[in-house]
């Protein structure tokens, strides 16, 4: 168990380097459910049965498998650095950044986490595994928190294009119909009227882009592809 402000988490890991890391913030209190679990040693499997990847979850969720163990190991860290309050005159919204051209395209968890880290380097994405952003409405600044006992500067970049998952992208929703499907990926850690107000403010100036649950929507969508809604199952 560990504490990060007035936060208290439970990390698992597999790896004596990051466990050795996190022992400043170890506190003294009943470890339940793992909140975070990194899995940078998967079990080897016996030949013919498909390789388990280095993981990074949240519960039972998936955030990120990737054979780049450095990149699942600063997510864990950058996000353990984001579990605070936002600063203030932002909002904070799950969502893996991907880094690419000093932007940040913003793509919504459950979906990034299918996206293949290999993929994603070959057609010039970073994705930075965080859990959540903190975005600044009136300058579109995106910011990642430096990881956890880190003296590196926190990144900061313009918010180029961010989604929403839809049951159906084709559909014609209404601004407020559009925000009843995006708040629930706010943070409301502050209050709710100020968090909304806040996406309401980038939503004005930036919407969300439509996408589905299809497999490979989400990679169609970052080079501006046609979707693939109707054609591949959910």
């Amino acid at each position: 168990m560990i504490g990060v402000g007035e936060v208290a988490v439970c990390v698992g890991t597999d790896d004596a380097d990051v466990a050795a890391h996190l022992q400043p913030w170890h506190i003294d209190e009943p470890a339940g459910l793992v909140d975070f679990g990194l899995t940078m040693h998967p079990p080897v499997r016996p030949r013919g049965v498909p390789r388990e990847l280095p993981s990074l979850r949240h519960g039972t969720e998936v955030m990120a498998r990737a054979h780049d163990t450095a990149a699942l190991c600063d997510g864990l860290l950058r996000t353990l650095a984001g579990l605070g309050p936002a600063p203030a005159d932002t909002i904070r919204l799950t969502g893996v950044p991907l880094l690419r051209d000093g932007a940040v395209d913003l793509a919504p968890p459950a979906l990034a986490a299918a996206l293949p880290s290999r993929w994603l380097a070959a057609h010039g994405y970073t994705p930075v595994y965080t859990q959540s952003v903190t975005i600044h409405p009136a300058t579109m600044a995106v910011h990642i928190p430096a990881p956890l006992g880190s003296d590196a500067a926190p990144i900061v970049a313009p918010l180029g294009r961010w989604w929403v998952t839809l049951n159906d992208p084709t559909a014609s929703l209404t601004f407020a119909e559009l925000m009843v499907r995006t708040a629930p990926r706010l943070d409301l850690a502050v209050p709710a009227t100020a968090a909304l107000t806040g996406l309401m403010s980038l939503m004005q100036q930036l919407p969300p882009l439509p996408v589905s649950a299809a497999r490979g929507d989400l990679q169609a969508a970052l080079f501006g592809a046609p979707s693939t809604f109707g054609a591949c199952t959910p």
